[in-house]
Parts: C-alpha cells; sequence; structure tokens
C-alpha cells in the first residue's frame, strides 16, 4: 500500500472506531440521573476529537506525498528562504546562499523542514489546503486537493465547530453561526440548523436516528477518501 493511502487507511480505521466507541458509551448513560449531561458532554468530546484528528490526518497525508514526490516542496521552501533572505540582507546576500537538502531525505528530515516549530502542518480553511498543497506537492497528489463546493464548505464549519469547541469565545461562536449558514450544498443539510446549545445541536438526529455528531464523522471519513 502506498504511503498516503495508508495514511487514509488508518484514518478511516481511528475514527470509525472512535465512533463505535462513541456509541458505546451513549449507550452506557441511558437513564442515568444526569442523560442529557453526560450525553452533551460525550457528543462535545467526540466531536472535538474527531476534528482533532483530521487536522493530524491532513498533517500526515501531506508529509506522505511530499515524501512520495519531495521535488515540489523543496522548490517552494528554496524560494521562500531566498526571498526572506533577500528581503532582510539583499540581494547580493542571497546570491552568496546555496540551499541544499541532505540526502536521503526521510520523513524526519522532511518534517523538520517544513513544520520546523513541530506543531504540525495546520490549515484554517478548505482553500488554505488547497493553497499548501500547490506549494508542497506535485500535481500527482495537488489535484486531489482541487477540493468540490461541498467538501469545501464542510471543512470550513468544522474548523470553525473545532474552533468554538476549543475557545468557546463570542468570536468563534460566531464565525461557528457563519460556517453553518455557508452550508447551502444538499450533502450538508443535516449541519444546516440555528445554533443555541452547542451540546444540542450536536445531540440532535436525523431521520434514521443518527446524531449530528456522528454524522460530522462520517463526513470527515468521507472527505479524506477523496484526498
Amino acid at each position: 500500500m502506498k504511503p498516503n493511502e495508508k495514511v487514509k487507511s488508518t484514518f478511516k480505521k481511528r475514527l470509525s472506531k472512535a465512533i463505535t466507541c462513541h456509541l458505546e458509551l451513549i449507550l452506557a448513560v441511558h437513564n442515568k440521573r444526569n442523560q442529557a449531561a453526560l450525553e452533551t458532554m460525550l457528543v462535545e468530546q467526540f466531536v472535538m476529537l474527531s476534528a482533532v484528528q483530521w487536522e493530524s490526518f491532513l498533517n500526515d497525508l501531506i508529509i506522505a506525498c511530499v515524501l512520495m514526490r519531495p521535488d515540489t516542496a523543496l522548490k517552494n521552501l528554496q524560494g521562500r528562504v531566498e526571498q526572506s533572505i533577500k528581503g532582510k540582507f539583499g540581494e547580493k546576500a542571497a546570491n552568496c546562499m546555496t540551499f541544499k537538502v541532505e540526502k536521503p531525505i526521510t520523513r524526519q528530515r522532511v518534517v523538520g523542514l517544513l513544520d520546523p516549530k513541530d506543531w504540525n502542518i495546520t490549515v484554517g480553511s478548505a482553500q488554505e489546503l488547497s493553497t499548501k498543497a500547490n506549494d508542497f506537492l506535485a500535481a500527482k497528489f495537488a489535484k486531489k486537493f482541487s477540493i468540490d463546493k461541498s467538501d469545501a464548505q464542510f471543512i470550513d464549519f468544522a474548523v470553525a465547530l473545532r474552533n468554538f469547541l476549543g475557545h468557546r469565545s463570542d468570536g468563534s461562536r460566531a464565525e461557528l453561526k457563519a460556517g453553518i449558514q455557508s452550508l447551502s450544498e444538499p450533502i450538508n443539510t443535516a449541519f444546516k440548523a440555528m445554533l443555541g446549545d452547542v451540546g444540542s445541536y450536536l445531540k440532535a438526529k436525523d431521520g434514521q436516528g443518527t446524531t449530528r455528531a456522528v454524522l460530522f464523522a462520517q463526513r470527515l471519513i468521507q472527505i479524506s477518501e477523496k484526498l
């Protein structure tokens, strides 16, 4: 199995297992004295877990694709380094510098170059994901990150939801509301609703009895398989 396909398979297995465990926990709190509060905690924690796993997946997928075809990423990095030196020290200083990456080009070396602060390669929107893919990846891989409208809307919504669950600020709540309202495509209909209490929003079920929390994770898996 190719490295990028392995990353996608691993993400799907992990998130599918998380869904199964989450549903077991939901059953475990049934008829408990604090059932509603416990369910709220479970759905919020599960969605946060799913969003964090998605972020980790994107980082691992980009790194895997770079390792398979590193030339694009290294050329882009070289250009940014040269431009930085030129901007700070001038063109003559930049002309004195040589950009050379030692071989073999290992995962550790690629991570050190593309993520020097060790915070993972992160994206704040679907557009940023596409941009980074074009900057770092060979065309063969980058074209898979040409995300369609429905998936792009959902990725932006997922970022907003993750940020609100992480910060609970007024600003993040406003962005989440905007993200929900932007979900115009039919495949995202289940997520378009008034946002009152976020726990109630995530606990709400569709016609088949599946909560938005679980639908959220399933949608991330669906999008991951296209990348």
